[in-house]
């Protein structure tokens, strides 16, 4: 294995491929996007920022809805929005019951500062509990239900509080999920249902988990049924530091301890555990190469951290019990379904794949 010489991406990570210099392409493409700094590549990206915020103010009953889940980045759109820009905003979080208590009260303390009203939605915890299982045994991964769930209720609760624009919380300087690696670059509607399919079930019934089609979603756009989505950090470009700073002070913000990129959430250690188990290395890596890009860190630093805390990851992290317990699955079941690989999965519109199934399904079950 070896490293890229700018950040510590391995060259083993799929995806990662290293120049004759050593630098890897996602640095390339860094400097492809990043490097032009400029005052007026900033103001470019102000007055973007508020022609749509000008646009979309006053035209439902909130201006904007900002899905959160306790972490830095939508805490911050929070306050950008409802502090700087006094736009009416309606705060919203998903319940999965993994929520962590430090994610939680960091919310509260949020909306009770800026004095926004807050929606919080629970899905059916069967149903959610029955989609982790089916996905950890078909594709050895669980992140996608709750990716693909936080769009589909921003959706939900966006076109039923009658707001015109959700302001999701991408970041893409800051990235830390890579293609071919994250779940979250490489699942999407055609791999949810290729998963449901795979296990035999209907995703007709699983709509309120699954959504639209792209296709769909991109007509009821057009149709103006569906809300916008935006991605201010993006404009807004504040800086990790600055960002962090910003919420600490003016909202009372508390970072765990262990926090990388989704500390909110008491599930993080075991997807970077399922992702050490496969590659021997997790997001943490990928988070700390990011870093390195941005200036935040060096190498060095960058390096040392990594391995001390995916030394952490390479045994099961305590919530796996109770998450095992919960999802109904044994520690035998598992540990089989770390055999699977979500991009065994087409995330496509794949009819050769339909078809081997169906004629699979009729062959086994005489249907």
């Amino acid at each position: 294995m070896e490293r890229c010489r700018v950040c510590i991406l391995p060259d083993s990570m799929p995806g990662v491929s290293l120049d004759e210099t050593g630098k890897c392409n996602y640095c390339r493409n860094f400097e492809q996007l990043y490097s032009e700094d400029t005052d007026e590549k900033r103001e470019a990206l102000r007055l973007k920022l508020e022609s749509v915020l000008e646009k979309y103010r006053g035209k439902g009953k909130y201006d904007f809805l900002v899905p959160m889940s306790g972490g830095k980045d939508g805490l911050f759109i929070l306050y950008e929005l409802a502090h700087k820009h006094k736009a009416k905003v309606l705060a919203f979080n998903i319940d999965t019951g993994f929520r962590s208590e430090l994610a939680v009260r960091n919310m509260e303390n949020a909306v009770k500062k800026l004095g926004v009203d807050f929606v919080v939605y629970k899905p059916n915890e069967q149903t959610l509990f029955k989609l982790f299982r089916t996905f950890l045994t078909e594709s050895g991964e669980f992140c996608c239900v709750c990716n693909r769930l936080i769009k589909v209720a921003s959706l939900e609760i966006a076109k039923k509080f009658d707001v015109p624009m959700i302001m999701m919380g991408a970041y893409g300087k800051y990235a830390a999920a890579y293609d071919h690696a994250s779940p979250a670059r490489y699942t999407n509607y055609y791999y949810y249902c290729n998963v449901l399919e795979r296990a035999n079930l209907d995703v007709g019934d699983y709509k309120d988990f699954a959504g639209d089609s792209p296709m769909m979603e991109s007509i009821k756009k057009r149709a103006k049924k569906n809300p916008q989505l935006f991605d201010p950090l993006n404009y807004i470009d504040p800086g990790i530091d600055n960002l962090k700073k910003t919420i600490i002070e003016e909202l009372e913000w508390q970072s765990p301890s262990e926090e990388i990129q989704h500390g909110d959430c008491l599930l993080n250690p075991l997807k970077d555990y399922l992702m050490n188990r496969k590659w021997g290395y997790s997001e943490i890596t990928q988070a700390y190469s990011s870093l390195v890009r941005n200036g935040i860190m060096s190498r060095d630093e960058a390096l040392r951290m990594a391995e001390e805390e995916e030394d952490e990851v390479r045994t099961p992290p305590p919530v796996l019990e109770m998450f095992l317990e919960k999802i109904g699955m044994t520690l035998d079941e598992f540990e089989e379904s770390q055999k699977r690989h979500f991009s065994d999965i087409p995330n496509t519109v794949n009819n050769a794949y339909t078809k081997a199934r169906k004629i699979y399904r009729r062959i086994r079950y005489g249907k």
